[in-house]
């Protein structure tokens, strides 16, 4: 039985969120970057814009409907 990927969104891009993006859009079997979200989103998609996969910056309160799994990565 084949499993669909799982879905990840992560909150924040920051010294630990950035990273962890990072590695999802390298690739890392089983799992899909589905989502971001930061403080600042305008600046969240610039900074996506340069990874292989698309995939939408969206304010922190929808990122769950995005995915399966939400990482926060975001300072407190």
């Amino acid at each position: 039985m084949h499993r669909a990927p799982l879905r990840v969104a992560v909150a924040g891009l920051g010294a630990i969120g950035w990273p962890v993006v990072s590695r999802l859009d390298e690739g890392i079997p089983g799992l899909v970057l589905a989502a971001v979200s930061a403080s600042d989103l305008a600046r969240a998609v610039e900074r996506v814009a340069a990874l292989r996969a698309p995939m939408p910056v969206v304010p922190v309160a929808d990122l769950a409907a995005h995915a399966d799994i939400v990482v926060e990565c975001a300072p407190k």
